[in-house]
């Protein structure tokens, strides 16, 4: 491993929560593959999803969506600046799962984050507040696309990371995990909430 990259001896495996969607999502080596794929899928799925006034829009997110996927995120972003850009929408508290994959080995993010949001009337507000606004942080003015991810839910979230990186982590990179609107390790969140004898469905 390098001197960057930890690894997660997880001796329980996480599970999906019961009752939560499970989607199946290719995987490969690469960390960033399958979310890659997700992209693609939302890029194209976009046009049909915001046809139609706002209110028309949130009815296509369904009452199981938690999860959202931002699109054309700055590629200087990361997991901590698309916090920032949530917080001024929503509570540190209304969120337990904030990621933002970046290029292996490079200097920038892959342009798109994934977050979960603590219910899903709070993830449509979300939603009707930060799709097609301008991101306040970027060097060049960009307007956000918000889509409803593919792998919805934290504990689905989780399950997707780990296999996809195979337990390894590059720290700087990892999402961002909170319960409460404290921030707690991936290890603790794959502790408190994937299945088994002391999994429990997030808040």
């Amino acid at each position: 491993l390098g001197s960057n990259e930890v690894t997660l001896f997880i001796t329980q495996p996480c599970q999906a929560v019961p009752g939560q969607a499970q989607t199946p999502f290719a995987l490969s080596r690469s960390s960033d593959t399958g979310r890659r794929s997700e992209a693609m899928t939302a890029k194209q799925g976009h046009s049909r999803l915001t046809a139609g006034t706002p209110g028309q829009m949130t009815k296509h997110l369904g009452d199981d969506v938690t999860t959202l996927m931002f699109r054309r995120v700055p590629r200087k972003y990361s997991a901590w600046d698309m916090l920032g850009e949530l917080e001024h929408y929503v509570s540190r508290a209304a969120v337990n799962f904030v990621y933002v994959p970046w290029e292996n080995n490079s200097a920038s993010n892959m342009g798109y984050a994934f977050v979960n949001f603590v219910d899903v009337q709070t993830m449509r507000f979300a939603f009707s507040k930060m799709d097609g606004t301008i991101w306040r942080n970027a060097i060049k003015p960009r307007a956000t696309w918000v889509v409803p991810a593919i792998m919805q839910g934290l504990a689905n979230n989780i399950m997707r990371y780990l296999e996809a990186t195979e337990g390894r982590q590059v720290p700087k990179h990892s999402p961002l995990v909170f319960h409460q609107g404290q921030q707690i390790s991936i290890q603790t969140a794959v502790e408190m909430f994937c299945s088994g004898p002391q999994g429990t469905q997030p808040p």
